[in-house]
């Protein structure tokens, strides 16, 4: 691929005096409906995720985090739940929600995933999440949701799904969690 070079002013006579336009110089562009030419019309997430779970998962993710307007992270997650069929809840309240403190709202709160109780999953990026004072918060608040009932079943298992884990390591990674282990790779 060749670089696309800068903007360059072009003009052009019209019919009330000269107009300028600006155009690009470089390799064949898509268009768009008006016949602008776009630099890029697939986004840096997209590519990042095309090259880690290929194109055909990649388009899946991409479609539901779309409709549910979710992170990458989180829709890798809510595409494996629904594949596979489970009931769940995203971004629900526990605890109060955000009106209270020390309440929580979960990514997924999963109802069906074993005869014991009620899952929940949290979607966690290293970056926000790896300060040790955010780490004690995520750690109170994950003691504090084991055995919360929520339709008469409590809750069994609280696993946190780390964001590069899922985009290195996703099936391994949520098969595991599937069963209420959590896996930090890196």
């Amino acid at each position: 691929m060749t670089l696309i070079k800068p903007y360059r002013k072009v003009a052009r006579v019209g019919k009330i005096g000269p107009q300028s336009k600006t155009e690009y110089e470089g390799p064949d562009l898509p268009k768009t409906g008006g016949g602008v030419r776009k630099l890029n019309t697939v986004p840096p997430q997209l590519r990042r995720l095309v090259r880690r779970v290929g194109r055909r998962r990649a388009d899946r993710i991409w479609e539901v985090q779309t409709r549910v307007r979710a992170t990458i992270p989180e829709a890798i997650a809510y595409a494996w739940l629904e594949d596979r069929s489970y009931t769940f809840d995203f971004q629900s309240s526990m605890l109060g929600g955000l009106h209270v403190r020390g309440g929580a709202v979960v990514d997924f709160l999963i109802y069906d995933m074993s005869h014991m109780g009620n899952y929940i999953w949290r979607v966690q990026g290293e970056h926000w999440h790896q300060s040790g004072r955010k780490e004690a918060a995520d750690q109170i608040q994950k003691d504090r949701l084991y055995g919360v009932r929520i339709g008469g079943a409590p809750i069994v298992a609280v696993v946190d799904l780390w964001e590069d884990d899922l985009y290195d390591r996703w099936p391994f990674v949520l098969e595991q969690a599937e069963v209420g282990e959590e896996i930090r790779l890196g």
